[in-house]
């Protein structure tokens, strides 16, 4: 870690092998470094199959196309992008959207003289017949702030297509969730290609003989990640350097990073590198007042679908893109994914749990079959054996406790099922006497220096949050009238106060530090 100006010496090398992290903490930080090939950063694929792409972005300056070592790079050209029909062949001009360009000429081949820019992801064909792709990034690593240009899709009726494909612009890991809460313009979401299925032999849907499956993405958000719709590992909130992927973003702009996002000395913070081997998941650690369960919807032939609930502070009942992931992919084989209104998630992010909450579930299928939902995980207050975890079959009138084992059932008829399901979270360590989501008799008000609370019982406890779940501040006034010291937080931060009463009651409320 450096925390001042870097100078290397003509004749000396730093080298960073794949998966270590080379980090600099001043954004303003001078760079002395005459010979440019005096950095090298090594990075490494796991095993990929033939025509297969890995997301690339350059760790360092001066990096061209042609050092990426494949004859196949292309860069994704947002503004062109318009989903409006499918079919065979371009253009498409007929039926429904589907997924991909209907002009087709949302990817372009990248010249190989060009030069890789900093934040921009790209898509790289495994070259020739080996199973992995090591590159040597040589040149003057990345430092401080960068900005990368982003746009909209060409379809101007559609706020859910404005895919980017950028890229983590340092030669160290990155916290996905600063990057999040760092940028307004991204809608919340990001997305990381795993590319699970082979695209040849036409397997797949869209408009080419051979195509890539669009389920073979990946999630993440400020409420956690869920797995690719093909299976795989769950994204751990650290993007590992070289990492390319996709984000939706809300008008056209930029796309801002620095050096305060770089993260280090935590547990495989930069090994989990789409395609990547198997790593330990840094998901696990958990502020404790976040509750999580993933859910898994399989059978013996092949399907998968994974969504995740994630009661976390900061997140409310209402659609946030921040918080809620939109299932990606159009015309999927099969669909698994919670109800949010008029959205089908693969990740929900809702407030406080209550003493049963119910949350909608949908599946899509397109063969009769048997089929499974059972729990992949459960972190926090959910685990409790006082708590229970149901499903609710409508159709078959069955209500089943998904902590006893996974739930088996047929699906008879091919389509979308959105009625059927239902999951209930219920359970005496849940009593709805203690938790009031709507906040009644919770005041806070706001003087030069202080925050200002009123409550209708003593105040037992109140702890403040930041929108990424860190505890900033905890303290036990025991009386209904409070002042907390406001000058050790940054204006226009957005703050989140949970306030225990007297007698168990908790409130909680979001405000911004004026």
């Amino acid at each position: 870690m450096v925390s001042g100006d870097l100078r290397v010496g003509a004749d000396n090398q730093i080298v960073v092998e794949n998966g270590g992290s080379f980090i600099m903490t001043n954004n303003y930080a001078v760079i002395d470094m005459p010979n440019p090939a005096s950095f090298t950063y090594i990075r490494t694929s796991a095993v990929m199959k033939n025509n297969d792409f890995t997301y690339w972005s350059a760790p360092v300056e001066g990096v061209k196309v042609q050092d990426l070592g494949s004859a196949y790079v292309y860069s994704f050209d947002t503004s062109k992008f318009t989903d409006l029909y499918s079919g065979n062949g371009y253009p498409q001009t007929t039926g429904s959207p589907d997924g991909f360009d209907d002009d087709g000429n949302d990817w372009f081949y990248e010249n190989p003289a060009n030069i890789l820019s900093a934040g921009k992801g790209y898509a790289v064909m495994k070259p020739g017949s080996g199973n992995t792709q090591t590159i040597a990034f040589s040149g003057i690593p990345h430092n401080g702030f960068i900005s990368v240009p982003v746009s909209l899709s060409g379809n101007d009726n559609n706020d859910e297509d404005d895919w980017n494909l950028i890229g983590n612009p340092y030669p160290s890991a990155i916290d996905a969730k600063v990057l999040i809460n760092s940028n307004i313009n991204i809608s919340g979401t990001l997305y990381y290609w795993t590319h699970n299925t082979d695209p040849g032999s036409g397997s797949n849907t869209g408009p080419d003989y051979s195509n890539y499956n669009p389920d073979d993405y990946a999630s993440f958000n400020l409420s956690g990640g869920v797995a690719a719709g093909t299976g795989g590992e769950i994204p751990n909130g650290y993007i590992a350097a070289g990492q390319g992927f996709f984000m939706d973003v809300k008008d056209n702009g930029i796309i801002s990073f620095n050096n305060d996002m770089r993260v280090s000395n935590i547990t495989d913070e930069n090994t989990q590198f789409y395609k990547s081997s198997k790593v330990k998941s840094n998901a696990d650690i958990e502020n404790s007042e976040t509750n999580k369960i993933w859910l898994n919807f399989s059978n013996e032939k092949g399907a998968f679908g994974q969504t995740l609930i994630a009661f976390v502070p900061g997140a409310t009942n209402t659609y946030e893109p921040a918080f809620d992931g939109v299932l990606y992919g159009v015309g999927l084989k099969t669909k698994f994914y919670s109800i949010l209104d008029d959205k089908n998630l693969s990740i929900q992010g809702r407030s406080v749990l209550n003493n049963d909450t119910q949350i909608p579930l949908g599946i899509a299928v397109n063969k009769a079959d048997n089929f499974n939902i059972s729990v992949h995980k459960i972190i926090g207050k959910i685990s409790d054996e006082t708590i229970s975890v149901l499903l609710e079959d409508t159709e078959r009138h069955i209500i089943h406790d998904l902590k006893k084992g996974s739930y088996h059932f047929n699906v008879t008829n091919p389509g979308t099922y959105n009625n059927r399901f239902k999951l209930h979270i219920t359970g005496t360590a849940l009593s709805a006497s203690n938790f009031y989501p709507n906040n009644s008799g919770l005041r806070i008000a706001q003087s030069d220096e202080h925050f200002i609370l009123k409550a209708p019982k003593a105040i037992k406890s109140v702890f403040v949050y930041d929108l990424m779940g860190r505890l900033l501040q905890h303290s036990k006034p025991k009386k209904d009238f409070v002042q907390l010291d406001k000058t050790g937080f940054s204006k226009a931060s957005v703050l989140i106060f949970k306030v225990e009463l007297d007698g168990g009651t908790i409130l909680t409320k979001k405000m911004m530090r004026l």
